[in-house]
């Protein structure tokens, strides 16, 4: 019977393997669907977890590679929310060492209302495939940002601290590639989508989208990581990994300012500037002043070499007078008045016109209530990351969490599946416990002793 059985199983796994051969040859974005969907099952949670998040930075060029153009059905775009079921189901069943935390009650009914009020809305409404799309991702995102907030999901935040130099580089890399070269599939992509507002599928005449779908989601988490990457040094890398850090950063800022999405420079402005109040840190000046000398040299030479186009101007950094884009943006406050009317609001049909602005966008499609559950979240988690000692490990995240904050103005950050990376990064926040000065205080300078007065690192 033991033989029968063994026979069986390899039977049953040369069968998977052919099939598997024939999913490769026929359809390759569904075969790596399914391989990323087995290791999913294979591994514990908290390893689900950081190929979500390597899928979230980098499915955008995986499919272009794989589809020579953009795809409308592609399953890779159900990747993300799939691993992330994987990762609950571990955590529910064979991870059962989990201690949930205790959460502030305010804030898990805030919560659970963006987990439910996305899908209520879509049921109430226009109920399109596409708006349900919309408000599976948005109701996953907030589930995600629950679920890592109680302490359900693992905490990956060390890990994604560790990674995030070597991440940085990676996908920093190839936006300066992409720059300068413009791949085949990446020009066959902006001629297939026909994209016109990033400029012309022409090397050197293009805003960098890198291995993402468009500008803006690629600055959301290149400026995220470049936070991660500068909070560690805030932390005290040792000399190496601070050697590292400072390289990604130099890689990466270029790579950011070729991005012209003018709400990530703001917003790192912003949040650099909150860094250096809070840290008075000494390394975190110089990196922030090296970086904003590397912009200067490359955006002034980028701005000299593209005067035959419009996408990187003096005029587009300066000049707020006719700028389309703002014009829109302000047009949507027209549609507050009306939206404050709708309890549920008008649902995520393709018809409604997506808002450039988490808030608003929130208001439009489910409703008043759902707009303030997420004033409610935002504001808890800006103070609990504002608040934390960003010197202690667990805490590396806070300053790319404030990065994500001020860029929501300016983009429905949790309608696509790249704001599933943001909402585990808002969620880890929030699960650390809220700060005590003294305790911190103490915890901080036990970490100090015998660290380099600049670098924070230890001999």
């Amino acid at each position: 019977m033991r033989g029968v059985g063994s026979g069986l199983l390899m039977a049953l796994a040369m069968f998977l393997c052919a099939s598997l051969g024939v999913l490769v040859a026929v359809e390759p974005r569904l075969a790596l669907a399914v391989v990323l969907l087995l290791a999913g099952l294979l591994v514990r949670a908290r390893t689900a977890l950081v190929i979500l998040l390597a899928c979230v930075v980098s499915l955008g060029l995986v499919r272009r590679v794989t589809s020579g153009g953009r795809t409308e059905t592609d399953p890779l775009l159900l990747l993300p929310i799939a691993l992330l079921a994987l990762a609950l189901m571990w955590s529910v069943g064979r991870d059962r060492g989990v201690a949930l935390r205790r959460t502030d009650p305010v804030l898990g009914l805030a919560l659970a209302a963006l987990v439910f009020l996305p899908l209520i809305s879509w049921a109430l409404s226009e109920r399109s495939v596409e708006a349900l799309y919309v408000a599976i991702v948005y109701s996953t995102c907030f589930l995600a940002m629950a679920t890592a907030a109680s302490g359900l999901l693992p905490n990956a935040s060390e890990a994604v601290s560790r990674a995030a130099p070597w991440a940085t580089l990676a996908i920093a890399g190839y936006g300066l590639v992409q720059f300068q070269f413009l791949p085949s599939w990446d020009r066959a992509w902006m001629v297939a989508s026909n994209l016109s507002s990033i400029g012309a599928p022409v090397p050197g005449q293009v805003r960098v989208f890198g291995s993402l779908e468009s500008p803006g989601p690629y600055a959301l988490v290149l400026g995220a990581l470049m936070c991660v990457v500068a909070q560690g040094v805030v932390r005290g890398a040792a000399r190496r990994q601070l050697a590292l850090r400072v390289t990604a950063l130099a890689v990466a800022a270029p790579a950011f300012f070729l991005t012209g999405v003018r709400t990530g420079l703001l917003s790192m402005a912003l949040v650099l500037l909150v860094a250096a109040v809070k840290t008075r840190s000494l390394a975190l000046v110089t990196v922030a002043v090296g970086a904003s000398a590397v912009l200067y040299a490359v955006g002034t030479r980028v701005i000299a070499s593209s005067a035959e186009t419009n996408v990187f101007t003096v005029e587009r950094y300066t000049d707020l007078g006719g700028d389309q884009s703002l014009e829109a943006r302000l047009r949507l406050l027209d549609g507050v008045g009306p939206a404050l009317r709708q309890p549920l609001g008008t649902g995520f049909s393709a018809s409604v016109q997506r808002a450039d602005n988490l808030y608003i966008d929130l208001l439009v499609a489910a409703g008043p209530l759902a707009l303030l559950a997420m004033l409610v979240v935002a504001a808890i988690t800006a103070k609990r990351a504002v608040a934390a000692d960003w010197k202690l490990p667990g805490n590396d995240l806070s300053l790319a969490v404030l990065f994500s904050m001020a860029f929501t103005v300016a983009g429905s950050t949790f309608a696509t599946t790249s704001g599933l990376a943001v909402a585990l990064a808002w969620g880890w926040v929030l699960s650390a416990p809220p700060a005590r000065p003294d305790r911190d205080r103490g915890r901080a300078s036990a970490q100090a002793v015998r660290r380099h007065p600049v670098t924070g690192a230890q001999p």
